[in-house]
């Protein structure tokens, strides 16, 4: 009896495709088109045109900065896919920095992220403005208050003497990206209203009701945790980084004109500096 011999084991083959990475499921506002368009008479992977669908959509601000997105459940339904197929899509969105998605809260269309430069003391909204985007602030808190004895060593203020205090949130093009507190020797600024400083640039008040120019400025930024107050008002979870300016400005002469500490999103704001001879 003849034995018959036994077929080889069929090998899988290495050379097949292998599946994308996360940060190419979606594609970005501003991107080139794929390098590597699907062959001829292949459709693209649905997860594709459905994170190219709301990429466009958040291009053209349809979809603006900070606003919420539909529900999974909804994509789900608009674009008649199961809900796994519209998670790829926006994992490949979230991995491009197109969106945010927040425990508990949703997705959201990734704010404005802004890059702050300068040379000179600037307020925040000047800068804004040379960027093109539109400044917002809310007054939250506005007093004459006694400052502590380290903010009175740092104000030149004396014993008597007091200092306004005002609490705002800040926007850019109605995104909210941070909240700042700032001191003004009262002496400097008699008559000053709560009024004066809603969606107004702190300096240009100083500059133009007061005649006050600062000439430099002394700036540190350090990344902390949110307390609750922070995250109450920024709308973020307690523990969130945040970036924590201080700056104090000064008049010609080096006497000291104001204090301002403020706390940003890190995912919305940052800062630039240069360094090294022009």
């Amino acid at each position: 009896m003849t034995t018959q011999p036994r077929p080889e084991p069929r090998r899988r083959s290495s050379s097949g495709p292998t599946p994308d990475p996360p940060e190419s499921l979606g594609v970005r506002a501003d991107a080139s088109p794929d390098p590597a368009p699907p062959a001829a008479g292949r459709k693209p992977a649905r997860y594709r045109t459905i994170a190219a669908a709301i990429a466009e959509r958040i291009k053209v601000e349809d979809l603006p900065p900070g606003s919420l997105l539909p529900s999974e459940t909804d994509l789900a339904e608009t674009f008649g896919v199961t809900r796994m197929t519209v998670r790829q899509a926006l994992a490949g969105l979230a991995g491009a920095g197109l969106i945010e998605r927040r425990h508990g809260r949703g997705t959201i269309v990734a704010p404005i992220k802004l890059q702050r430069q300068s040379l000179l003391p600037i307020g925040l909204a000047e800068e804004l403005k040379a960027r093109g985007l539109r400044p917002g602030s809310k007054v939250l808190e506005f007093d004459e208050v006694a400052p502590s004895a380290e903010d009175r060593a740092l104000l030149w203020v004396g014993p008597r003497g007091t200092v306004f205090r005002v609490v705002r949130l800040r926007y850019a093009s109605d995104v909210l990206i941070g909240l700042q507190e700032s001191l003004i020797p009262a002496k400097y600024v008699p008559g000053i209203d709560r009024a004066a400083f809603e969606n107004e640039s702190l300096f240009r008040v100083l500059r133009e009701r007061h005649g006050l120019i600062p000439t430099q400025s002394d700036f540190e930024v350090a990344a902390v945790a949110a307390d609750r107050r922070i995250a109450k008002a920024l709308d973020i979870d307690v523990g969130t980084s945040v970036l924590r300016s201080t700056s104090v400005s000064y008049l010609e002469g080096g006497r000291p004109l104001e204090r301002t500490i403020g706390w940003f999103i890190g995912s919305r704001y940052s800062y630039r500096i240069r360094q090294g001879r022009t």
